[in-house]
């Protein structure tokens, strides 16, 4: 339990105007859970407009941005040791609490775990991010995205003296590279982290330097673990009630320490018993760095090296990535988007489609946008996207995806028309619970429904691996950089249903569905016309003309499309999705182009 005498300081760093929605949401839940406790923004001057700085209401540290270190010439990856170092050194010393807590910007807390059990000489470090170089060979690597300790120490941590690395000489990759350096073609010599805990590290009295990312030897793997295991103690990032970004968390594989190899490192002191633990790090080395494919890009841009720099000098503009202008972008602080897929010879659906779409959820507080090529729909509350004519449905979906902002994007099709009421409050109380959970998809359509129940969350569930249309088209709410992942350009609707169902085998607990559905809709259009049902009831309504600019089927031709439907949901349900996947390739992509 935490004593409520004890003063703890929570100091969030990072890009805090980004992250604004986050933070608050933070602030909010430590306010009420977390006795005493004092709330510190540590960013850059004229970051944050004066209403956000309100209704943060913590106390806010500002600071003139010394800018990144140094930029990658070839990738243009930013290094920004000094801004890491200079803006979490000034928020904790402006801290008062016996115990300071240094968490990135982009974190999300749902419970108090991590500041739980404090002890009074180490600081509590995720494992995510802390390298375990029998793994990857990475020394003097703990993690800095969540970090808590008492004042003095994590002060005396982040309170770099010294110089940053501005440059690093072409020289000095390429003998990193010929000697077996596994990390790839980098400009900067060290991580982030490495730099942080080296400095510590000169500061308490070791003469320790590293050459590059991922030099180890004897004496540097042995005096790392050590230090590592007597200055931090480790928490598994699942038990810590942190929510991390998900590129972060499946990015770092399983390349970390746990405590209990720390403890067990901790007991070989002398070099004698150091051994057997070193050579697992020489084979790791050895091993990666032959059959990582950051080895592998390494040589080759190593090789095309004077070719690029050339390419660049003459060309600049084309090794430089700039974000697409989107003129009168909607950029306001939305969580999520609402997003209808379509494109332009479709777009006699758009007056149906919003006409109903308003009507059944008219205080819908979420930015609404059309995906579209040329064409646009003439409604305010509407903000088209625009894609290349791309034939397949994918390739127009990634160029609209990019155009957002918002992390989380609720997409739907546009023959997929509301027949109900949408309740706001239901779909927010939703959405909450997928960031509280750290869900990546949550299905709203509940056919079929999830497999798993999650307990104390009686809306939602897990889709199980492998379930039917675990996830598709049908209405979902996206964690929009992972939607974008799981596509590919160059497939139509139902190929990306058959192949993203697969690609999210590695999300074992984290597609989810609602139990009931909640975002119900008439599923208007098949073959290109109309089914007879829902366009009579559209007509009825006035949400479509009468007659309507596209064929509608007789109610024959409808109930022969709907038995025909059935088969084939009954056919997926026999057939394993591997074994559909592979139909699809064998017999059908080259013989139709699907358009939807």
């Amino acid at each position: 339990m935490i004593d409520a005498s004890t003063r703890i300081s929570v100091v969030f760093q990072g890009p805090l105007a980004r992250d604004f929605t986050k933070l608050a949401a933070n602030t909010s839940f430590l306010r009420e859970h977390l006795p005493n406790v004092e709330v510190i923004f540590s960013g850059w001057k004229g970051e944050l407009t004066p209403n956000q700085k309100e209704n943060l209401g913590g106390k806010i540290v500002e600071m003139e941005d010394p800018g990144p270190n140094y930029a990658d010439p070839i990738t243009g990856v930013q290094h920004n040791v000094e801004r890491q170092a200079a803006s979490t050194c000034a928020g904790i010393k402006a801290a008062t609490g016996t115990y300071v807590a240094k968490m990135r910007s982009d974190i999300m807390i749902k419970n108090l775990n991590f500041f739980q059990n404090l002890e009074n000489d180490t600081i509590r470090v995720l494992d995510i991010g802390t390298m375990d170089p029998a793994k990857i060979p990475y020394l003097f690597h703990a993690s800095d995205m969540a970090q808590i300790g008492p004042r003095e120490i994590m002060l005396d941590l982040w309170s770099f003296s010294g110089t940053y690395e501005t440059h690093r000489p072409l020289s000095d990759i390429l003998r990193g590279k010929l000697l077996l350096g596994q990390t790839g073609m980098r400009c900067t010599r060290l991580s982030v982290e490495q730099e942080i805990i080296l400095n510590w590290a000169q500061r308490k009295g070791h003469d320790v330097h590293l050459r590059w990312i991922d030099e180890n030897t004897f004496n540097l793997a042995h005096l790392s673990e050590q230090f590592i295991s007597e200055h931090f103690k480790i928490m598994p990032y699942v038990e810590t009630g942190l929510t991390l970004p998900p590129h972060i968390v499946f990015g770092f594989n399983d390349w970390y320490y746990n405590q209990e190899t720390l403890d067990k490192i901790s007991t070989n002191t002398t070099p004698q018993a150091y051994q057997e633990r070193y050579e697992q790090i020489r084979y790791n080395k050895l091993r990666t760095c032959v059959t990582h494919d950051l080895f592998i890009k390494g040589i080759l841009l190593i090789a095309l090296y004077p070719l690029i720099m050339l390419i660049k000098s003459v060309f600049p503009a084309w090794l430089t990535i700039t974000k697409r202008k989107t003129k009168d972008f909607d950029m306001s602080p939305q969580e999520m988007r609402i997003y209808m897929s379509s494109f332009d010879d479709y777009n006699d659906l758009w007056p149906p489609f919003f006409k109903a779409f308003f009507h059944f959820w008219p205080d819908c507080p979420f930015p609404v946008s059309l995906g579209a090529c040329e064409k646009a729909y003439p409604d305010d509350r509407v903000k088209t996207l625009h894609a290349f004519p791309h034939k397949n449905w994918s390739s127009r979906a990634l160029e609209h995806l990019a155009q957002m902002k918002e992390p989380y994007v609720l997409m739907t099709l546009d023959d997929f028309i509301l027949r109900s009421p949408v309740r706001t409050e239901t779909i927010t109380s939703v959405l909450k619970q997928m960031k509280i959970l750290n869900l990546l998809a949550i299905r709203l359509y509940a056919e079929p429904g999830p497999q798993i129940a999650i307990n104390g969350y009686p809306m939602i569930g897990i889709m199980g691996v492998g379930q039917q249309n675990r996830t598709s088209t049908h209405a979902t709410i996206w964690h929009r950089e992972t939607l974008i992942s799981v596509i590919r350009e160059g497939e139509s609707l139902w190929e990306f249903e058959i192949n993203a169902a697969l690609r999210t085998l590695q999300f074992a607990n984290q597609v989810g569905g609602t139990w009931k559905t909640i975002m119900d809709y008439h599923m208007g259009v098949a073959k290109g016309r109309w089914l007879y049902t829902p366009a009579q009831i559209l007509m009825r309504q006035g949400f479509l003309d009468n007659p309507p600019p596209r064929p509608v089927m007789t109610r024959k031709e409808e109930i022969r499309a709907t038995f025909l439907l059935v088969l084939n949901k009954t056919a997926q349900r026999l057939t394993p999705l591997r074994w559909r996947q592979w139909l699809r390739s064998t017999f059908f992509s080259d013989k139709y182009n699907f358009s939807e």
